[in-house]
């Protein structure tokens, strides 16, 4: 399985352009329009995994793994191995970049970064988590259709939801989410990535190559 997490490392490296495009948008927009973009690496760390699917397709990875001892149940923990190190890695990097900046325009705020961050970890690690068992059961081009339907779906149901209706949270569960934050998130992302581990692994199981 390490020659296989390697292997997805390698092609990611090789969208490091990619990166860099992302590095140079999340300060420009950052600062030239004021915007909070600590989402933009650890979502584009998520499209460069899916790209990898679409590499495998191409060569005919999955059935070359397939006849190897563990080779399909290799194939899937090491596409979520991946995913964790790469979404870590630009997670903290992105933090990183907020402070920079932050210090510059001075109007850092530690406290309410990190919570920030951490809700848009869950919704970027919640949208891997469905578009992964989709990818492995139906292949990469299915993948990014369900990438492109979901994002925009859930910025269609986002904007109703906030013009429409007049939501608001219960003050002890604000104090709640508050006070537990980080056992919340630890717990949520454990909890999103092992379902999504568990169905993945079921359906890439039973595809034939």
């Amino acid at each position: 399985m390490l020659g296989m997490i390697k292997k997805d490392l390698c092609m990611v490296k090789n969208t490091k352009f990619l990166f860099l495009m992302a590095l140079v948008i999340c300060v420009i927009y950052s600062f030239m329009f004021d915007m909070d973009m600590s989402f933009f690496l650890p979502f584009m760390g998520v499209i460069s995994i899916v790209s990898t699917f679409s590499f495998d397709d191409y060569n005919n990875w999955h059935a070359y793994a397939a006849t190897l001892p563990q080779g399909k149940v290799s194939v899937v923990k090491s596409k979520y191995i991946v995913t964790i190190i790469l979404t870590t890695i630009l997670t903290l990097v992105s933090i990183l970049l907020g402070l920079v900046i932050g210090l510059i325009k001075n109007n850092y705020n530690f406290d309410i970064a990190i919570s920030s961050i951490m809700g848009e970890l869950v919704a970027i690690i919640s949208i891997a988590a469905i578009l992964f068992p989709v990818t492995f059961k139906y292949g990469s081009e299915k993948g990014r259709m369900v990438l492109i339907i979901f994002g925009l779906g859930l910025g269609i149901v986002g904007l109703l939801f906030s013009k429409v209706i007049d939501f608001k949270l219960p003050v002890e569960l604000i104090i709640f989410v508050t006070k537990y934050n980080v056992l919340l998130f630890i717990g949520s992302i454990v909890l999103i990535l092992t379902i999504s581990y568990v169905i993945s692994k079921k359906v890439y199981l039973k595809r034939e190559f």
